[in-house]
């Protein structure tokens, strides 16, 4: 292996006679010799990390906003409870995201942030649990020298590490050397964030990324807590359920009293529209309490939608106030924040279904399909807005 490939993950290198020396500057000047040669690359992924460039522009959630969960979260990482893993489950939308980037960016600033892995659907590798074991491992490199110590170790011991299984890697790239650690080492809980576990591609996979994390928690010289987000579907429900529930502390998001999503929305949408008029000059209207109050029933609890809105409406610029108008009738044919959003959902809805079904298995699924979701809408569309059914009629002429 090359030392400049090594470097990147585990800081400066210098030749020794026998293989490489480790200098790197995590709690203070560190230096780890090694006699052996420098064995094979595993495999990393730092575009899932929290701070990756792509995530960098990313806002966290708003201040005073989301204060009742995120103080949830606080004193469970905190606490001596046994269910050291926290599963934060949402409908899309719901803002479940936005939370785990609060907390892998809080816990990063008090030097408690193990390792974080945001998984995205169609994200090629960022979509896969191939490099989950290895990205893990080397963020958890960073944390300690002495751990920095033994992944390095396991790393040159099993020199066929890449061809190994998920729970091998994991066994030995995480599970060890955490369990050679000194008591002392992480005085104070150290958190691992996994964000979107149900965007990861292989249901088989998502049941064993649970098992992972599970076994992660019962070594018993770290404190770990780990922190999950996922849509509710049925193959995180199925890994979960395949664990004990002593392990694992659930909170459902769409389940928040309504009052307090909606009082959250409302100071999202008064801080990014308050920003929208004064960068453009803009008068008061676009962020008037009457307007924001519409908004806000208008997004019916969706976090996403309030954030496309209010994207739709910047990039406007001087036509912001023309882009709300087409926002606030409600009677209007689907503008963009609602086109992005039926994107989304169709996604969703995609992925929910089973795949690998034989044609007439499809077709009694899709029947399915249009018998509840059809009488959903027709429910809703007959007590809110009587007489578009235009949208129904298409609804049950989907096909996936």
């Amino acid at each position: 292996m090359e030392p400049g490939r090594v470097e990147q993950r585990f800081g400066n290198l210098e030749a020794t006679d026998g293989g490489f020396a480790f200098q790197g500057h995590v709690h203070g000047d560190v230096h780890v010799h090694r006699s052996h040669n420098v064995p094979a690359e595993f495999d990393s992924l730092p575009e899932a990390a929290f701070n990756a460039a792509s995530r960098q522009h990313t806002p966290s959630c708003l201040e005073n906003t989301r204060r009742n969960i995120l103080e949830q979260i606080e004193e469970w990482v905190d606490s001596d409870g046994e269910k050291r893993i926290y599963w934060l489950k949402g409908m899309a939308g719901t803002g479940k995201s936005t939370i785990a980037l609060t907390v892998a960016r809080k816990y990063a600033k008090l030097r408690r942030l193990g390792a974080s892995f945001f998984f995205s659907r169609g994200g090629g590798d960022l979509a896969s649990a191939a490099k989950f074991a290895g990205t893990v491992a080397a963020q958890l490199a960073d944390t300690s020298p002495e751990l920095k110590k033994h992944i390095y170790n396991a790393i040159a011991s099993s020199p066929r590490i890449r061809a190994l299984g998920l729970f091998d890697q994991w066994e030995k790239l995480v599970l060890g050397p955490l369990a050679r650690l000194d008591k002392n080492v992480f005085p104070l809980p150290i958190v691992i964030v996994v964000d979107a576990l149900d965007e990861c591609d292989s249901e088989d996979d998502v049941s064993l990324l649970i098992q992972c994390l599970a076994a992660a928690t019962a070594v018993e010289s770290t404190r770990l807590r780990v922190f999950v987000t996922s849509r509710p579907d049925q193959p995180v429900n199925l890994g979960f359920g395949g664990i004990s529930q002593d392990t694992h502390r659930d909170f459902i998001l769409h389940d928040i009293e309504q009052s307090i999503v909606d009082q959250d929305l409302f100071h999202f949408y008064k801080d990014r529209l308050t920003r929208t008029a004064k960068r453009f000059g803009l008068d008061n209207r676009i962020h008037s309490d009457e307007t924001i109050r519409f908004l806000v029933e208008k997004s019916s609890g969706l976090f996403i939608h309030a954030a496309t809105v209010c994207r739709f409406m910047h990039e406007g610029g001087q036509l912001a106030n023309e882009r709300l108008s087409l926002v606030t009738v409600a009677e209007s044919a689907l503008t963009k924040p609602e086109k992005e959003l039926d994107k989304m959902y169709t996604t969703v809805l995609a992925h929910s279904l089973a795949v690998g079904l034989e044609p007439a298995e499809a077709a009694r699924v899709q029947a399915l399909f249009r018998r509840v979701v059809g009488s959903i809408v027709y429910w809703t569309f007959q007590r809110k807005r009587p007489g578009p059914f235009v949208f129904f009629t298409r609804l049950s002429e989907i096909s996936f």
